[in-house]
């Protein structure tokens, strides 16, 4: 969490890659660049595999790891930061800064890494986690309070 709060696309990229560390098989290389091929996909497929409850959401939950994920690869190839993090503060962005927005990924991401932590550590033991199996939680998304304001006149809420 430490890292969040001073590099929200740091804390994203590692996240994701906490859950790629998972995988067990071997994956294919590239024969020119020897990097491993298909590291988004298979780690998409661990999370539908030890995390079956996530198939009712199946197509939402895809775009959301594939929003991650090409966060990770722009920031670890291209040192992309998502959250603005090098960028100078503007007024106009503190209606919804980048860096709030992105809390909203990380806490998200958060908890699916950590649930596929859990359930892949119950799986080494033998015991499927139930959890895993029962309907997955409602996705709450936050609120955020507003305010707008007009020149030369007061304050409206919104």
């Amino acid at each position: 969490m430490r890292l969040a709060t001073s590099n929200p696309t740091g804390a994203i990229s590692y996240l994701v890659v906490t859950a790629e560390s998972l995988l067990e098989g071997k994956l294919e290389r590239c024969e020119c660049c020897d990097q491993v091929k298909g590291i988004s996909r298979a780690t998409r497929e661990l999370f539908f595999e030890l995390l079956p409850c996530l198939e009712q959401q199946r197509e939402e939950t895809e775009r959301f790891l594939k929003r991650v994920y090409s966060i990770r690869s722009g920031h670890f190839h291209d040192a992309d930061f998502v959250a603005g993090e090098l960028e100078p503060d503007h007024q106009t962005q503190y209606l919804m800064p980048a860096r709030m927005a992105a809390w909203t990924t990380i806490r998200r991401l958060m908890a699916l890494v950590n649930s596929l932590l859990v359930a892949w550590l119950l799986r080494r033991t033998g015991e499927p986690w139930a959890r895993a199996t029962q309907d997955a939680p409602k996705i709450r998304e936050p609120k955020y309070f507003s305010v707008s304001a007009t020149l030369g006149g007061g304050a409206q809420l919104s």
